[in-house]
């Protein structure tokens, strides 16, 4: 379970470094040039470094941008399920994101993504919900002096008012990258911490996740980039250690199919 939210948490929120006083999502995500989208794969491995055996790809998401690099919508999944489409829309400051959240079926009708004939995630089914049923978020977005954002508060409407249930507070190094970062309830209840390391081109080397007195250990190696400079496949070793579960690890390889505006 930490694996999925690790990734979830880092695609959605995590990576990056500001370059203007209110940046865009494309670069708080690190995305060099004109992204459009991006449709994210994960594949288990078994054997050994050199000698990988892959399983069959699983569907992570999918997230598109505008031609500004403001997001415009997600499909957030974990294996292989999709779980929800969020539809995002930006105030004239770009600093609060609202959210159209449209849930997945998760039983009854076609479950998980469609595949193609060799058995690869092509996309996920159409959500089933009415409008009347869309779960609405905003997303308020604080900055500190050099332009990184130093933070978000999520907010959930409900009717005529709007209730906080997360927030987050981020640390940066003094190289624009994010050293750490800290999430809260509602009620300000430490959820989870990451920490980050780098390596001497910037690339991420690992993530440390902490919940309580769980920790999970995430190392990514072996990466591959597109003409762009953006990653486009690497290979991630995780090592969890809890009470219940000792020492688990998992060697699995990410894809990233990007397109470009024009």
């Amino acid at each position: 379970m930490l694996k999925y939210v690790s990734m979830l948490v880092v695609l959605l929120f995590l990576s990056g470094a500001a370059i203007a006083q209110v940046v865009t999502d494309c670069q708080v995500e690190r995305l060099k040039g004109k992204v459009k989208t991006i449709v994210e794969d994960s594949a288990t491995l078994e054997g050994k470094p050199g000698h990988w055996k892959e399983l069959r790809r699983r569907r992570v998401g999918t997230m598109s941008w505008d031609k500004q690099g403001y997001e415009v919508e997600r499909i957030a999944g974990a294996v292989d399920q999709p779980m929800y489409k969020a539809v995002s829309s930006y105030n004239a400051t770009q600093k609060t994101r609202t959210e159209h959240r449209y849930d997945f079926p998760i039983q009854g009708g076609v479950k998980g993504y469609i595949l193609d004939s060799q058995g690869k995630p092509i996309k996920p089914p159409p959500p089933t919900q009415a409008p009347d049923d869309v779960v609405i978020s905003e997303i308020l977005y604080t900055f500190d002096d050099k332009g990184n954002r130093s933070g978000y508060a999520i907010y959930q409407r409900q009717k005529n008012s709007k209730k906080l249930v997360r927030r987050s507070a981020l640390n940066w190094n003094t190289d624009g990258k994010l050293k750490e970062g800290q999430w809260y309830d509602g009620a300000g209840k430490l959820l989870f911490k990451f920490v980050y390391k780098y390596d001497a081109q910037g690339n991420e080397i690992e993530a440390l996740m902490i919940v309580g007195q769980n920790t999970s250990r995430t190392t990514y190696s072996e990466y591959q980039f597109d003409a762009q400079g953006n990653w486009i496949s690497r290979i991630s070793q995780e090592d969890s250690v809890s009470a219940y579960n000792p020492n688990s690890k998992t060697t699995y390889k990410t894809y990233r199919q990007i397109t470009y505006w024009q």
